[in-house]
């Protein structure tokens, strides 16, 4: 059991799938949705909000590069993917 605590303060077991029922089913949904995710976020913080301190900015950057890096290695990894795109959204819907 990992428990998470979201943006929110809703606490969550992020090993339960029930916690990822609401994302896509498979890997190239999860992979596509992210990137959708990744771009709406950049856009925000670059086009929304460049007024935004670089604090704010740095903490998109490294959602993004971690996703980045790991993405090859994990691709197949529906868990790891589901993983990251939920705390991907939950720390962005929080921002965004």
């Amino acid at each position: 059991m990992r428990k998470f605590t979201c943006a929110m303060g809703e606490v969550v077991d992020l090993d339960v799938d029930e916690t990822y029922s609401w994302l896509p089913q498979t890997t190239k949904e999860l992979d596509n949705k992210m990137f959708e995710e990744i771009g709406k976020a950049l856009v925000y913080v670059g086009y929304f909000h460049p007024d935004w301190d670089d604090k704010q900015r740095w903490r998109i950057h490294k959602l993004v590069e971690a996703f980045a890096t790991e993405r090859r290695n994990n691709y197949g990894d529906i868990k790891w993917l589901r993983e990251q795109l939920f705390m991907f959204i939950d720390e962005t819907e929080n921002m965004c």
